[in-house]
């Protein structure tokens, strides 16, 4: 009895709440807050994944592309040496030369080496004046500064291949820092919006919760 000496005695039949039928703007809005967390929740893995290989693709392709690009300089350089050497040209076609360097011995020392020793074996034996000029820079300069001159030839191969990688890879580099910067700020806004939206589902679900204990507790008593 105590209890209904708290309540109010003038209670109209529309004053009692309707907690059944109808639906408040609250629950409209935390049901779409649940539903779009979800939602989000469900495409933000999606997405990361998506972006995440984009992303390990473009930085895979990049170095495989400056590696390629590298190689090719420096194939071409290692022809341009000994096509610069005196007198090599009236000798040797170049096609013969560019079917000597290839991509698996550019780099090595011994492909000129022994390319060099095995002209001038086969074509400084009996000179006529064709073979003049290349046969006289093998005979009058000492065999020491020959050798360095044509292994010099894979060192200058082997750093036009560096730079060349590097040239292509520093030229990637704003592209793969803008790819970086878009997907970090894609997930990061995904996860903002997922949160926020829980954030509002979880205080809205709270107060519908604290409202419906005290519409019970009124009814409660109206029953007593």
């Amino acid at each position: 009895m105590d209890k209904f000496a708290t309540l109010e005695t003038d209670i109209q039949s529309d004053a009692i709440p309707r907690c059944v039928c109808e639906k408040s703007l609250a629950d409209k809005t935390e049901k779409f807050c649940l539903n779009c967390g979800k939602t989000m929740g469900g495409v933000a893995p999606g997405w990361g994944l998506v972006s995440g290989l984009g992303y390990v693709g473009w930085t895979n392709y990049v170095p495989q592309i400056a590696m390629q690009k590298g190689i090719e300089e420096g194939v071409k350089a290692g022809f341009e040496g000994l096509r610069s050497l005196p007198g090599l040209s009236q000798l040797i076609k170049d096609s013969q030369i560019e079917s000597l360097i290839n991509t698996e011995n550019y780099a090595k020392e011994m492909t000129y080496v022994s390319f060099f020793q095995k002209v001038k074996t086969t074509e400084c034996v009996c000179a006529d004046g064709s073979k003049k000029a290349f046969c006289s820079f093998v005979s009058h300069v000492k065999e020491d500064i020959v050798g360095k001159r044509v292994s010099g030839i894979a060192k200058n191969a082997v750093d036009m291949a560096k730079h060349t990688e590097g040239k292509v890879l520093d030229a990637a580099t704003p592209t793969t820092n803008a790819l970086t910067t878009s997907l970090t700020a894609s997930v990061v806004a995904i996860v903002v919006i997922v949160l926020i939206m829980v954030i509002i589902y979880l205080i809205l679900r709270y107060r519908r919760k604290k409202k419906m204990k005290k519409k019970l507790q009124y009814i409660k008593l109206l029953e007593e």
